[in-house]
């Protein structure tokens, strides 16, 4: 779950004035949709760089490194709609990133009319305005958490009705710096802010509706192990466009708290320093990063270093090389889960014939191998899992045709009738016989 970003709270409340308030405050939530969420949790490199971090083998940084964009090679961006006057201005707000003496540049394409998304490229970044809240994908994420028909960034309803320009100017520099790799500065774990938090007030605002969070999710989105430390590290700071804004109450001591803004709206001396580090002439390079990661997961099984592996060589891939891993000529067609119903190594090897037979169908969209087991029975077969009531359950029948030409009654389809996605995924178990 290292990709969910965190809360946004637009207006200063106490948890009292806010329960008085709450049918007239709408407070979006910044945090990644379900469907986003469950892949990232689900995801096997994502496991597995997790567990080296949660067991210390690599800081955290470290991770959040090998994911940066190359240092002065431009991020392309493109929108799914919105006018042209909204697209130049999200485009005008940006580049003010692109204007603090670090190598990072944006391709907007023509920023008089910036690019609209289209389906027979690859692109960095996705905007779009129809999820709930405002959210970014982190760094590269954005190439293997969400296909190129889905928004990796997300500004709810600024289409319709934008916020102020204060408010506008604070959530695109925000959100553009956790598209180029920063988490939040009150999560630093060396001085950050957890304990200066008062948590029962915490615990009660974000508890109640709208946004009704259990105290694990309130706990992971605030408190300070999250933050990632490790290859850059600048110390606290208060007037980061990355440190959100809380209520008062949340603070001991109110806004006499050290943590405590008022809410910034601007890049800081510390934003532009950070920046620096991370993408000017002195950058440290992800090519360190990617290497102790390798080194770290020397331990690990075959199949997890594998997946891992091609994670880190897309990080690192130059733009044909990252088409073709991503397929990005198939992008209209459904993306495919591939989890195991065990560790077992017949089952793994299964999982690998299956996942190469799938690459060479030309109607498959990205493979992603999940690694999750997935319980589906004792018995040899593959099982494909999609929504009835969505179109990917026509790309499922036309895999499960595919795969049965080669595997015959080993393959089956299974239809969910419930409303918790699915998306379209495929259970291997055993050792297959063609």
């Amino acid at each position: 779950m290292s990709n969910i970003i965190c809360i946004l709270l637009s207006a200063v409340l106490s948890p009292l004035a806010y329960a008085q308030n709450r049918e007239a405050l709408a407070v979006p939530v910044e945090v990644l949709p379900d469907y986003i969420t469950r892949r990232v949790i689900s995801d096997a490199p994502e496991q597995t760089l997790s567990e080296l971090a949660r067991t210390g083998s690599v800081e955290r940084g470290i991770i959040v490194g090998a994911k940066r964009w190359d240092v002065g090679v431009p991020i392309s961006v493109c929108f799914f709609g919105g006018s042209r006057e909204l697209r130049r201005h999200i485009v005008e707000v940006a580049s003010i990133w692109e204007r603090q003496g670090a190598l990072v540049s944006f391709d907007f394409g023509d920023r008089i009319d910036p690019n609209l998304c289209r389906s027979n490229r690859v692109y960095d970044i996705r905007i779009g305005y129809t999820q709930p809240g405002y959210w970014s994908m982190i760094g590269q994420d954005s190439l293997v958490h969400v296909g190129q028909l889905e928004e990796s960034m997300n500004f709810q309803r600024f289409d319709i009705s934008p916020p102020t320009e204060t408010e506008f100017q604070r959530v695109v520099l925000h959100e553009f710096g956790h598209a180029l790799g920063f988490y939040h500065e009150h999560q630093q774990q060396d001085e950050g802010c957890e304990g200066e938090l008062n948590w029962p007030a915490v615990y009660q605002y974000l508890g109640g509706p709208p946004n009704n969070w259990s105290q694990e999710t309130i706990d992971f989105n605030l408190r300070s192990s999250r933050y990632m430390t490790g290859d850059i590290k600048t110390d606290f700071n208060v007037k980061s466009i990355m440190l959100y804004t809380f209520p008062i109450d949340f603070y001991r001591d109110g806004a006499r708290n050290r943590c405590y803004s008022p809410g910034n709206t601007a890049l800081s001396p510390g934003d532009t320093q950070l920046l620096r580090m991370a993408y000017g002439n002195e950058a440290i390079t992800r090519a360190s990063s990617t290497a102790a990661i390798t080194a770290a997961v020397a331990s690990f099984s075959a199949p997890e270093r594998a997946a891992l592996r091609t994670r880190l060589n897309l990080f690192k891939a130059d733009q044909a090389t990252k088409n073709q891993i991503l397929r990005v000529g198939n992008a209209q067609f459904t993306d495919v889960d591939i989890k195991a119903c065990s560790t077992a190594p017949a089952t793994l090897a299964s999982v690998e014939t299956v996942t190469q037979f799938l690459n060479a169908e030309p109607k498959v969209g990205m493979l992603r191998y999940r690694g999750t087991v997935a319980p589906a029975g004792n018995e040899p077969g593959i099982m494909v899992l999609a929504d009835a009531d969505h179109p990917e359950i026509t790309d499922a029948r036309r895999i499960v045709a595919s795969l049965s030409s080669r595997y015959g009654k080993q393959v089956s389809l299974a239809e969910n009738p419930g409303r918790d996605r699915w998306l379209l995924t495929i259970v291997v178990c055993g050792g297959l016989r063609p």
